[in-house]
């Protein structure tokens, strides 16, 4: 008896883990038969313990737990949610597989009321039916090579670079002519991939904040997005990946390599073509000191030759992509004439928009709903996520990591300009005229900004001095795996029931 109650006090927060996942299962059980719940409920157990014994046994850095832990539930996750339940999942389908042809502009219908392409009619079906796992059962092996015109209008303004990774996947499926729902399941897996790669290097290479990185990469509704055929998966990773990368050039020393600079090029322009309101994150760069370089001359003309190539190939997309703006859900020249005429009254609506609507906002960033915004999680994992993320950055700040004064003005400046560049996006594409607060925006959006603004809450400094990080934190470890597994549950059980 000794035994076990100093194995068990040994291992408290391992036993605690596996208590409330079984908490889990009873509360949900009469919600499904006897034989579901036995099958689902071993499976996430088994996956539960495996991730324990994993994290127990080995003394793992933070990016491996980071594998350890999104691996297994990535994959739950990415199986538990039927294809196109996730927010405009549909129309990146339809994107994605126009880009896997090599069209990278989308076509204009005959009665010049949408755009799009013909792509096959199973894609067709996935827009007019929601699909529960009965459905994915019934139709995952469809493929009757028939093809019907569909209109994808707000997803023909993204460009080919925000579905590369999910290109692959559908690449892959077509090249072994694999039915049109499993070749987008292996778009999903393509894109999910990239997404694990990106953020992984993102924690290895940033010198601190690692664990607030790690933190929000796996909040359900971050994971939903990587799981996901949605170009935010990327532009999330790339975001992150860039941030980490700079600020791991400032730490080290030595000068920048070739690699460096290619590096930063591509990431910068890839992240500028994945949606052009995060564009701000690329003035990161101008942090680096110019002894990098090697001198002050040799910084500021990659930087000026870069920011020029950037913008070139952003104002390129966005004239090749203007004339789909006639088919958003409002006209957006009335509203651009009223940005520009009425600066003022604009700014009104933007902060009319954030007092308002802040609070779902807050609501979609910490994971209260989930899927389509059809699922709605416990208060308490949500209120648990905001107190989770308050403790972070509280720690961040009693750390002996400093941060200098204008790397602080630099992330307040990028956060303000894509704050406001998000709203104005939206304004245009998604609100009526002069209406007083903007539509359709949601906390997702911000999930690419959010993970620096812990670093305000660091000491000021004249230069950036790095605290030798603690790779220990197992109450984190756990309760972000628990909740994912309790946000997975809730999806089960709703497409089931």
């Amino acid at each position: 008896m000794r035994k076990i109650i100093s194995y068990l006090n040994n291992n408290k927060l391992e036993f605690l883990s596996l208590v409330i996942v079984i908490l889990i299962g009873i509360f949900l059980r009469n919600q499904l038969s006897f034989k579901k719940f036995i099958l689902i409920y071993a499976v996430i157990i088994i996956i539960l313990s495996s991730i324990i014994i994993i994290l127990r046994k080995f003394d793992l850095n933070i990016e491996k737990k980071f594998l350890v832990i999104a691996l297994p539930i990535g994959i739950m996750m990415l199986l538990a949610i039927p294809l196109g339940n996730i927010p405009d999942e549909r129309a990146h389908l339809a994107r994605a597989w126009e880009l896997s042809d090599f069209h990278l502009v989308s076509k204009i219908s005959k009665d010049e009321t949408t755009c799009g392409r013909e792509l096959p009619i199973e894609i067709d079906l996935l827009f007019k039916e929601n699909f529960n796992y009965r459905e994915t059962k019934e139709n995952l092996f469809l493929n009757s090579g028939k093809k019907v015109f569909m209109g994808f209008p707000n997803t023909s303004l993204y460009s080919f670079a925000s579905y590369l990774p999910q290109i692959i996947g559908i690449w892959l499926g077509r090249l072994l002519n694999l039915p049109t729902y499993v070749t987008a399941y292996l778009g999903r897996i393509s894109n999910f991939i990239i997404w694990i790669f990106l953020i992984y290097n993102a924690i290895k290479l940033i010198p601190f904040c690692k664990k607030i990185v790690f933190f929000i990469a796996l909040l359900p509704i971050s994971l939903q997005e990587g799981i996901s055929l949605s170009p935010d998966a990327i532009t999330f990773a790339l975001s992150v990946f860039l941030f980490s990368y700079v600020i791991n050039i400032i730490h080290r020393k030595g000068n920048l390599k070739k690699f460096d600079y290619a590096l930063i090029s591509v990431s910068c322009i890839l992240l500028a073509l994945c949606k052009i309101v995060y564009l701000p994150l690329c003035l990161l760069i101008i942090l680096i000191p110019f002894k990098r370089f090697g001198s002050k001359k040799k910084k500021w003309i990659f930087i000026g030759s870069l920011a020029s190539f950037v913008v070139f190939v952003s104002l390129l997309w966005l004239s090749c992509a203007n004339e789909f703006l006639q088919f958003a859900r409002f006209d957006s020249e009335l509203q651009k004439e009223f940005i520009l005429s009425h600066p003022f009254n604009y700014l009104m609506v933007i902060m009319r928009t954030a007092v308002y609507k802040g609070g779902e906002i807050v609501d979609g960033l910490f994971s209260y709903r989930l899927e389509s915004f059809n699922i709605e999680m416990p208060y308490l994992t949500y209120y648990g996520n905001m107190i989770a993320f308050s403790i972070l950055c509280y720690k961040e700040s009693l750390s002996k990591s400093s941060c200098p004064k204008n790397m602080k003005l630099m992330i307040i400046f990028i956060v303000f300009s894509v704050f406001i560049l998000i709203n104005t996006s939206l304004y245009i594409q998604w609100t009526s005229p002069q209406a007083g607060m903007i539509d359709g925006i949601q906390g997702r959006y911000f999930l690419p900004i959010i993970f620096m603004i812990p670093m305000l809450f660091m000491k000021n400094d004249d230069k950036l001095k790095i605290e030798k990080y603690n790779h220990n934190n197992s109450i984190l470890y756990y309760f972000v795996i628990v909740q994912n597994i309790l946000a997975i549950s809730f999806i089960i059980v709703s497409h089931l029931c």
